[in-house]
């Protein structure tokens, strides 16, 4: 599924069904915490639903969950929750901080250095952030030829199995966590919103222009 950035073409998704399904959990855990800091009516239970959310992310960084620390963190910087500022104004300066550390984990510059040091450091069980290891698949097949010569260039082939065979080493050891039923079910049932209707609720809850007073 990780040869010639399968993911990514519209010829060869088919090749990539596990890719393509881990991709759209990633947008659909965005989404669905990006929806319950929108659908909460006033700013301070809104703000508390952000801080819930953060202690949810530093959960699963605690769990060395990396790909859905960056979901968490990529709903949360969604830009229609990045323009409430009321209540972005009420999140404690604990959490803000608590914030910067996961943004940090997660980010991609120094080709997400920070990510890949805590991710050597970390102890298995660990679900990787897959958006890196994917991102370096795409640079590795769009940067090098698959012949040099009309002969099989095998240092990009060495390349991709590096990558993959890192990728494989998360795989061996795996979670010890109990199953819970009624969590499962309310988290498989809670609403996402695309980002138009995100960003409309938004409005909604905090127009533009809007002074506190204005605000529930």
């Amino acid at each position: 599924e990780f040869f010639k950035a399968a993911w990514s073409k519209d010829k060869y998704k088919h090749l990539a069904p596990n890719i393509l399904a881990l991709i759209e959990q990633y947008n659909q855990v965005s989404s669905m915490f990006a929806t319950i800091i929108v659908s909460v009516d006033t700013v301070r239970a809104r703000a508390k639903a952000v801080q819930k959310v953060i202690n949810i992310a530093v959960k699963l960084l605690e769990l060395n969950n990396f790909h859905l620390v960056s979901a968490i963190v990529s709903g949360v910087n969604n830009s229609a929750i990045g323009r409430l500022k009321f209540t972005h104004a009420r999140i404690s300066r604990r959490h803000r901080q608590m914030l910067q550390e996961l943004e940090s984990v997660v980010s991609m510059e120094g080709a997400f250095k920070n990510f890949r040091e805590a991710l050597a450091n970390a102890a298995p069980p660990c679900i990787p952030f897959m958006g890196a290891y994917l991102t370096d698949l795409i640079f590795i097949a769009d940067g090098n030829p698959d012949k040099i010569e009309n002969r099989i260039n095998f240092v990009k082939h060495k390349f991709v199995y590096n990558v993959v065979a890192r990728i494989q080493t998360y795989q061996t050891v795996v979670y010890n966590l109990e199953e819970v039923d009624s969590i499962q079910q309310f988290l498989l049932n809670l609403p996402q919103m695309d980002d138009k209707e995100l960003f409309a609720s938004s409005l909604q809850i905090e127009p533009r222009g809007a002074v506190r007073a204005d605000i529930p």
